[in-house]
């Protein structure tokens, strides 16, 4: 029985903190690459709030285009073949209350027209992760309320 009752608890915390403290709640991430592969973000991204249920992640990048135009010697930035770009969240951080507090990242880079360029001289490429769900203020413990019965 001791997995139903950890199941129970867990269901009447995140219900108990729903209805009092949670709203919709979104948090970002952004970084920079160079280069083309697959790159691991060494560092946890920390949320700066807590996420009742695992939040839904959107991601999105973006680079100069003018400057990659450049690097390709074409003469038209319209015409400029853009990087096939992909991110992930790799692991998740969850804290004793078996909440969403933070993840740890990676982005995948593909150029398609790398055999044309010097791959040292790659544009940037910002990444950009926006995490959204029903999340909750990160209070320190010291000053939280919050009590086990």
């Amino acid at each position: 029985m001791g997995l139903l009752d950890d199941l129970d608890r867990r269901r009447e915390d995140a219900n108990r903190h729903w209805q009092n403290s949670a709203r919709m709640a979104q948090a970002y991430a952004v970084f920079r690459t160079t280069g083309q592969g697959t790159q691991q973000y060494e560092e946890r991204l920390p949320f700066g709030l807590t996420f009742i249920d695992k939040p839904i992640v959107s991601y999105a990048s973006g680079c100069d285009i003018d400057d990659l135009a450049e690097l390709l010697e074409l003469d038209d930035s319209d015409d400029c073949p853009l990087p096939v770009c992909a991110g992930y969240v790799t692991h998740w951080d969850r804290d004793e209350r078996d909440f969403y507090v933070g993840c740890w990242v990676s982005v995948r880079v593909n150029f398609p027209s790398v055999d044309m360029v010097d791959p040292t001289l790659m544009p940037v490429v910002e990444h950009h992760f926006t995490f959204a769900g029903v999340g909750m203020k990160d209070i320190p413990p010291e000053v939280s309320d919050d009590t086990d019965d």
